[in-house]
């Protein structure tokens, strides 16, 4: 009776671990998104600018 008394506890404590484990990776992977769409929103601004400097450069050059 013992016996199963631990491994009942050993069993619900790995199945804990592995939700904390499962929680961590999804931790990362939420932050990894955030990141990803920060930078892609950036990298949009950035090709806007390089577009309109580009636009305003053949713009001057024509006149």
């Amino acid at each position: 009776m013992w016996s199963i008394g631990l491994s009942v506890n050993l069993i619900r404590s790995i199945i804990e671990e592995s939700i904390d484990q499962v929680k961590d990776i999804f931790r990362i992977i939420r932050s990894f998104n955030i990141y990803n769409s920060c930078e892609k929103r950036r990298m949009a601004t950035r090709t806007k600018k390089v577009l309109h400097n580009a636009r305003s450069r053949s713009q001057t050059k024509l006149v």
